[in-house]
């Protein structure tokens, strides 16, 4: 196997067809040294820091979601309070808004604003969220009769 070696330096030698590093005493010894004890507590600070990156991410969630939610909770009574408050103007009864307040007030949201226009009601409800940075959600529904 002499003949494979082609030059290599003293190191590295090649038997059966695979490469095989010996490496020297003194090259074991000091790459040894230089990174022993290096990363102790890496492996804690990584764990920290995951979880705190999770712990943001679920707030995140969380927040959007009570959004979300309380966007959805204004449009239901808004749209749900038109529609009755409409539908009062229609037969007859002379304040629709009183009909559109007890209609917000059965879907949990206040209303802002109320008024005729025309033929049509608009009514804005607001719905509340424990949030410093929103603390309200709006939302403005029309209802009326349909143009053919």
């Amino acid at each position: 196997m002499k003949g494979t070696d082609m030059g290599l330096p003293p190191y590295l030698r090649i038997r059966h067809a695979r490469i095989r590093i010996v490496l020297h005493r003194h090259l074991i010894q000091s790459t040894a040294g230089l990174w022993a004890g290096k990363d102790r507590g890496s492996g804690t600070m990584a764990a920290v820091a995951l979880t705190c990156c999770v712990a943001v991410a679920l707030t995140i969630g969380l927040l959007l979601g009570a959004v979300l939610t309380a966007r959805a909770r204004a449009r239901t009574a808004a749209d749900a309070a038109a529609l009755a408050a409409a539908s009062a103007w229609h037969e007859g009864v002379p304040d629709p808004c009183e009909v559109a307040r007890q209609t917000s007030a059965a879907n949990a949201a206040a209303i802002v604003e109320c008024s005729v226009a025309g033929d049509d009601i608009v009514v804005t409800t607001q719905v509340s969220i424990p949030m410093p940075m929103i603390p309200s959600v709006t939302y403005e529904s029309r209802a009326g009769p349909r143009e053919c």
